[in-house]
């Protein structure tokens, strides 16, 4: 076990078996801090219309302050990944739906993923 922000516990996992692509390594929602891994906490479909612009500002601003904007019209389905940081704070990342990808993602609520930079 080791101690994350605000004494939460975790365990240590040596080589998560799945990963996660990010393009950037300096997005805000990172806090300076990009993981080596994440625990995929949750997935949720959303359309992109209901996306909150408060919500898409954050998960797609970097440091240099652009964004990252997600493709498609307001009624393209997204899922929508929310991650646990190793320190413990969450983060979210956005990726487009297909079935396939749902079906994935949900078999692996609670596990951790690498994260890769591509």
């Amino acid at each position: 076990m080791c101690k994350g922000t605000g004494g939460l516990e975790f365990e240590e996992v040596e080589e998560p078996k799945y990963f996660i692509k990010f393009s950037h390594d300096d997005y805000v929602k990172f806090l300076g801090k990009t993981p080596k891994k994440a625990r995929l906490m949750q997935v949720l479909r959303i359309y992109k219309g209901q996306i909150p612009r408060a919500l898409l500002d954050y998960d797609t601003k970097r440091e240099t302050g652009e964004h990252f904007f997600l493709k498609g019209d307001k009624e393209t389905l997204y899922l929508e990944l929310i991650f646990q940081h190793p320190e413990g704070w969450l983060f979210t990342t956005f990726r487009r739906h297909t079935e396939k990808k749902f079906n994935f993602y949900y078999k692996h609520v609670g596990e951790w993923f690498k994260v890769m930079l591509v």
